[in-house]
C-alpha cells in the first residue's frame, strides 16, 4: 500500500505557488524562482513528487517534452557535476559526457530546455551543495545556481533543509531572486495539536476507516505524535503499513497493529508508545531547528542538529519540563 499523499492548507499554498510558476511568464533577471525549506520528515519531497507527477514526460514522436524537471543532489559537489546530473535529469541522450568546459554544459542545458518545453526545475536535497564542500567554494555554487536562473529562464526551485535557506542568503544576488520561499514546519503541541488531529482525521477519511476507526481520537492522536514527533514521514509510513494489515476496522486491532510495529522496530514493550500509559509518554517539538556554521578547520560547514522541547500530558494540557 502507497503512502496517502494529504493536502493541508500548507502543503496546498506551496502546490498553488508552484503551479503559479510553471504557468507564468518568466521575467528575465527577476525573482520568480523558489526555495522550500523543512526539518527531514517535514514532507518536502513527497511534495515534489506529488508536483512532479501531475506533470509526466510526454513522449512525441520527434522528442520528450519534460514540463517539471527534477533533480535530486546526492554527493554531488562541483559545479560540473552539478550540471551533470541536471542534464542527466533532462534525459540527455549524451548523459553529460563529451563535455569540454562549463560554458559548453550550460548552453546543452538551454538547448535541452528549449527543445524539452521545460517549464520548471526542481533541485531536491541542495543542502549536499554546502555539506559536500569547503566554504570558500560555496560562492562559485551559489553563483552556479544564480547564473543557471539568468540563463535559462524557467523557474528555478531549490528545496532541502532549513539551512539552505542560509546559502542562499549568503549570496545577495542569488537571494534577490527568489522571493517564493516556503517552510514546512511540522507539527507540535505547545500551538498546533489541533492542526495534527485535523491531519489524522483526514487520514481516517482517505484510508476509508471514518467514521468506525477515528485516528484524530485524542487517546490515538496523542500516541501516534509522540511516537512520529509530528514527522510527516514517519505518520505516513506507519499509518499505511498498519492499516494495510487491518482485516476491519476496529480501533483496539488498529492499536495492537500500531504497538506490533513498534516493537518489530525494536521498541521495547516498557517504551512502547502504543502499550504504555498516556502519562508516561513524552512529547517532542522543534525549539530551534537545523542550522550550520563554519569551521575555522578544515574550512568545513558542520551541520548543528535541531533543539527539542519536551513535554508531559497531563491533566488535559501540555506540560514541559526541561
Amino acid at each position: 500500500m502507497n503512502n496517502k499523499f494529504i493536502l493541508t492548507p500548507g502543503v496546498s499554498r506551496v502546490i498553488k505557488s508552484l503551479e503559479y510558476l510553471k504557468d507564468s511568464d518568466y521575467i528575465e533577471s527577476g525573482d520568480c524562482n523558489m526555495v522550500l525549506t523543512g526539518e527531514t520528515g517535514s514532507g518536502k519531497s513527497a511534495l515534489i513528487t506529488y508536483f512532479k507527477n501531475k506533470y509526466p514526460p510526454i513522449i512525441h514522436q520527434e522528442f520528450t517534452e519534460i514540463p517539471v524537471v527534477y533533480v535530486l543532489l546526492q554527493s554531488v559537489k562541483g559545479v560540473k557535476e552539478f550540471s551533470i546530473e541536471t542534464l542527466k535529469a533532462i534525459q540527455d541522450p549524451q548523459q553529460g559526457r563529451k563535455i569540454r568546459n562549463i560554458h559548453e554544459l550550460r548552453e546543452r542545458l538551454k538547448t535541452l530546455v528549449k527543445t524539452c518545453k521545460t517549464k520548471i526545475i526542481v533541485f531536491d536535497e541542495v543542502q549536499v551543495t554546502v555539506q559536500n564542500n569547503r566554504v570558500d567554494r560555496l560562492p562559485t555554487i551559489a553563483d552556479w545556481f544564480k547564473d543557471l536562473m539568468n540563463d535559462l529562464k524557467i523557474p528555478i526551485v531549490l528545496v532541502g533543509m532549513p539551512w539552505t535557506i542560509d546559502f542562499v542568503e549568503s549570496n545577495s544576488q542569488l537571494s534577490s531572486r527568489i522571493s517564493f520561499r516556503f517552510n514546512l514546519s511540522g507539527y507540535n503541541v505547545s500551538e498546533n495539536f489541533t492542526d495534527f488531529r485535523k491531519l489524522l482525521r483526514q487520514f481516517s477519511i482517505d484510508y476509508c476507516l471514518f467514521p468506525e476507526v477515528d485516528l484524530s481520537d485524542k487517546d490515538l492522536s496523542l500516541r501516534l505524535y509522540s511516537y512520529t514527533k509530528g514527522s510527516m514521514r514517519s505518520l505516513s509510513s506507519l499509518i499505511a503499513i498498519c492499516v494495510s494489515k487491518l482485516s476491519d476496522k476496529n480501533k483496539n486491532k488498529l492499536m495492537k497493529l500500531f504497538a506490533l510495529e513498534l516493537r518489530v522496530k525494536g521498541v521495547s514493550d516498557e517504551k512502547n508508545n502504543f502499550l504504555v500509559g498516556i502519562k508516561e509518554l513524552e512529547f517532542f517539538e522543534i525549539k530551534q531547528t537545523t542550522s550550520w556554521k563554519f569551521e575555522e578547520k578544515p574550512y568545513k560547514v558542520k551541520m548543528v542538529p535541531p533543539l527539542y522541547k519536551k513535554y508531559k500530558y497531563i491533566d488535559g494540557e501540555f506540560i514541559s519540563y526541561d
